[in-house]
């Protein structure tokens, strides 16, 4: 059986039709000029030496109020405006059910954090692991799964005023 230390197996899982987010960066994640979301915004990164094992998103339904919404959007500001050549931009929405339609090596999973609001998308290599960061851009099936990802959130993508 496949596990990941990091995934919450007892809490509530994701519902079908919820809705998720993720955070987007410019020009990183999103360009502004062509309106079009990158397939990095969906690839698992490097973090200093250690390799990502999801991506980060968002459950909408635990951010019903205006300040846990405005915290979540803050983690942006607080992730990528430190780099000169990126600049934040903001989120797309999209249903967790379609994401998962999408190829059946994405698995949406709560995560073993006191913040309930953040979850993973995780990547299934084999029946006993989870893809880690950066996915082979050299397999033709990751590539076409990364450009339905972002292709996904090409027309849901809301702007976050800059301050």
């Amino acid at each position: 059986m496949r596990t990941d230390h990091e995934i919450d197996y007892d809490a509530e899982k994701v519902g079908k039709k919820e809705m998720l987010i993720r955070l987007l960066c410019s020009p990183l994640y999103y360009d502004e000029q062509t309106r079009q979301v990158n397939i990095d915004a969906f690839d698992l990164r490097m973090l200093g030496k250690r390799p990502e094992t999801y991506v980060s998103i968002g459950r909408k339904s635990e951010l019903e109020t205006e300040e846990k919404f405005k915290k979540f959007i803050e983690k942006g500001y607080r992730i990528w405006n430190t780099k000169k050549k990126d600049k934040y931009y903001g989120y797309g929405e999209f249903q967790h059910d379609k994401a998962l339609s999408i190829s059946n090596k994405i698995e949406v999973n709560p995560l073993k954090d006191e913040d309930k609001s953040h979850i993973g998308l995780f990547y299934i290599k084999d029946d006993k692991e989870y893809y880690t960061g950066p996915l082979p851009k050299n397999d033709p099936e990751i590539l076409e799964m990364l450009y339905e990802l972002a292709k996904m959130l090409s027309d849901r993508v809301t702007k976050i005023a800059a301050d």
